[in-house]
């Protein structure tokens, strides 16, 4: 019975964690190369540019653990999933990989949040903002230190590349 109870733990950890950030036990192991088209110059321009998240949002959205509040808070570039259903699951796991990289380390926070939306939601809070913003896209990317965001609507792996490429300075 102890075993049993112990073994429902892990599982109900195991699913809060994901819920929450996105990652599941997997992505505790290194970083798998990630081999993905170049973007051609004109889809590369073709990324879209952030925009401002107006200033009423941060009124409406106090800074709390909140995983409809996090991306609008913090030191790094936060990348927002929502609703990524099975037919977003390889892009997913292409995009959580390529955070992996090296590269993306220092600039992207590793925590991905896959939120399914639940329609009630204030307007002007961050919830209505990443409804609004991210459910109908591939990702968006939060810059908490410029008070912006960007969103991809082209959901496949050398866009997700690109995406990421194209905000690493941003």
């Amino acid at each position: 019975m102890k075993i049993f109870i112990g073994i429902v733990a892990v599982v109900l950890v195991f699913t809060q964690i994901y819920k929450y950030t996105g990652w599941t036990p997997d992505d505790l192991l290194p970083a798998a190369p990630v081999k993905v088209r170049q973007l051609n110059a004109n889809e590369y321009a073709a990324l879209p540019e952030p925009k401002k998240i107006p200033e009423i949002v941060y009124k409406k959205t106090p800074n709390t653990l909140d995983p409809w509040a996090r991306p609008l808070y913090g030191d790094k570039k936060t990348a927002v999933f929502v609703l990524p259903g099975e037919i977003n699951k390889p892009y997913l796991k292409t995009f959580k990989q390529l955070l992996k990289q090296p590269e993306y380390k220092e600039v992207y926070n590793r925590k991905i949040y896959v939120m399914a939306p639940m329609w009630s939601a204030d307007y002007d809070s961050g919830k209505y903002l990443i409804i609004e913003n991210c459910a109908d896209n591939a990702v968006c990317i939060f810059n908490p230190r410029t008070k912006e965001m960007a969103s991809l609507n082209k959901l496949d792996d050398a866009h997700l590349a690109g995406f990421l490429e194209k905000y690493k300075n941003w």
